[in-house]
């Protein structure tokens, strides 16, 4: 951060031991989500827009602030800047970080559908239409692809966030509340835009879904918000989630963060395009990647691509490598959320740098324990497993 002298102020914040700085001509005066406050002592017009000095904990720094309303001498003043704009470095021997390396320090922004799972099990057979099938279970879970790879994410004690809506009531409460303790930082969630559920149906080795759909849009997010919290990668459990499609390439990487994507049930013709290309880790299910390869892209559409083959394992693909790994064994109870934490340990894995069979490993690991608890959500729990498959 430079300061009115010219020399570098460093901002005491962020996570760990990562430490943002941003030049003095990418500062300028926000409304929340700031970087660093203080007070303004002077401004000055230089033609264009007014230069605010603004005195802070950290020493006098000169920011931009809007010259048609500039705030006023002795006014409490809040000053940010674009994703894009902040840079990281090690607190310890100021090295600049790259972006994976703030992601695996700090946080992951998850988007996708967050939904309020009622899960059945253990019934005999699927009910089809004109009968009925009786079960013994029925639990209640905060659900959804992005909220079952934020808590894989979140399991060994690292940061992630979510980005939609929340269920509505009767649901927000249960499900803000086991989101929670998952450790998932929930302050981009919107409040609850009806009830939002999936009725989840697990038994006789298949599995059904019944899914009351509310609201495609994200709450309003802006790469201020995305600077301010530290986000160094962000996962798309599906295409629709995103206010636009076309966001995909705008929105996330004017925010400068590395992206991974899943395709969501809908998503395979939307992603065939440029949303594929313009992340760094795409891990479909093979019938999705079927489907896009129908559609025209190459069997590799992104850098790395990690293919989930169910029973038969998974494959991961980049310019150099394909690498096939088996399934790992494990006792069945609800394989509902096994692909969302299955993308939850390719993104950690890549985010780590690790090398290509371990990084199918504890994809694999991650999916495997999923399916072992009702839910979909590997826990902390799970990561003692995870981490013997590394």
């Amino acid at each position: 951060m430079t300061g009115a002298s010219g020399s570098a102020i460093a901002l005491n914040r962020g996570q760990g031991d990562v430490l943002p700085g941003v030049r003095r001509e990418d500062l300028r005066r926000v409304a929340e989500a700031s970087l660093i406050w203080g007070r303004m002592t002077v401004h000055e017009p230089p033609g264009l827009g007014t230069l605010i000095y603004v005195e802070t904990a950290a020493g006098e720094i000169i920011a931009k602030a809007d010259s048609r309303t500039p705030p006023a001498v002795g006014e409490v003043v809040r000053l940010g800047a674009a994703a894009r704009d902040v840079h990281r470095f090690d607190r310890g021997t100021g090295a600049a970080l790259t972006w994976k390396q703030v992601a695996e320090r700090s946080g992951v922004l998850c988007v996708g559908r967050i939904c309020c799972d009622l899960v059945i099990i253990g019934p005999p057979r699927l009910p089809t239409v004109g009968t009925e099938a009786f079960a013994d279970r029925l639990t209640l879970h905060a659900g959804g692809a992005a909220a079952i790879t934020a808590a894989d994410r979140a399991a060994p004690g690292r940061t992630a966030f979510l980005w939609k809506h929340l269920p509505g009531a009767p649901f927000d409460a249960p499900v803000a509340a086991e989101l929670a303790r998952h450790g998932i930082d929930t302050r981009f969630c919107g409040p609850g835009e009806g009830p939002r559920v999936t009725v989840a149906m697990a038994g006789a080795g298949d599995r059904a879904f019944l899914t009351r759909r509310t609201g495609a849009t994200c709450p309003p997010l802006d790469t201020v918000r995305i600077a301010a919290a530290d986000i160094g990668h962000l996962h798309i459990g599906e295409l629709r989630s995103l206010p636009k499609r076309a966001s995909l390439r705008r929105t996330p990487r004017a925010a400068g963060p590395s992206i991974s994507f899943d395709c969501g049930r809908e998503d395979a013709q939307a992603a065939a395009g440029d949303p594929v290309a313009a992340v760094d880790v795409f891990p479909p299910n093979a019938g999705k990647a079927a489907q896009l390869a129908d559609l025209g892209p190459p069997e590799r559409p992104a850098p790395v691509t990690v293919i989930k083959r169910g029973a038969k394992g998974a494959c991961r693909m980049t310019a150099d490598l394909h690498l096939d790994a088996p399934l790992r064994p494990a006792r069945a109870v609800d394989t509902s959320g096994a692909g969302d934490a299955f993308d939850g340990g390719s993104m950690q894995a890549w985010l780590a740098d690790r090398a290509a069979v371990d990084a199918l490993a504890l994809a694999i690991a991650s999916g495997a324990q999923a399916v072992g608890a009702v839910g979909g959500k590997t826990g902390a729990a799970g990561h003692d497993l995870v981490t013997a498959a590394r």
